[in-house]
């Protein structure tokens, strides 16, 4: 196989010398390999596809760093309920959207004042926007939108398809009403 001025002494020493490294290096390596010798067959490089801000690429070293919180912070939000970052094995991981939601969770606790345990059961009644006094542009705009609030029209007690059904029409009704509301502040 052509190397394409790859190095692989360097490669060697960089897992450990010539028996170094898992197997799973050594597959990543030749992986990487034929990669790397498909784009100088063909000349392209690969498309670069942007992360959306549902997926969790954030550890919670990381983004407690960009939330400048402690990591025990996340955890103790985790432990909560407040936050479902996704998992891999034991590590947490958190999207763009995570971040948002939880710097509303700490604007909600320390500038309005609401206990964890409060925003729960707010939670319970009104979606995050409600709670957190949300301004409709910033609203409209929001990703990371959290509503886990119970459907508020009568239903079959356990009915779980009713249930989502009032849900989807609660949330359809609101989203009507925000509209009509931007509209009319756009007309003023």
């Amino acid at each position: 196989m052509d190397t394409h001025g790859l190095d692989f002494t360097e490669i060697s020493r960089t897992l450990g010398g010539a028996g170094g490294g898992s197997a799973t290096d050594w597959s990543l390596i030749s992986q990487l390999l034929l990669l790397h010798e498909d784009q100088m067959k063909t000349g392209k490089k690969p498309e670069v596809q942007p992360i959306s801000p549902e997926t969790p690429v954030y550890s919670i070293g990381v983004a407690a760093q960009l939330l400048d919180v402690h990591p025990r912070t996340l955890r103790i939000y985790e432990d909560e309920g407040l936050i479902k970052p996704s998992r891999k094995g034991n590590r947490r991981f958190f999207s763009q959207n995570d971040l948002i939601w939880i710097n509303c969770i700490r604007k909600m606790i320390h500038e309005e004042g609401i206990s964890i345990p409060g925003i729960k059961k707010l939670l319970r009644y009104a979606p995050c926007w409600e709670i957190a006094n949300c301004p409709p542009e910033v609203c409209t705009g929001c990703t990371a939108q959290v509503d886990v609030a119970v459907p508020r029209t009568l239903r079959i007690a356990g009915d779980r398809e009713a249930e989502r059904r009032a849900k989807e029409r609660e949330v359809a009704a609101r989203r009507k009403a925000e509209q009509e509301r931007v509209n009319r502040s756009k007309t003023n």
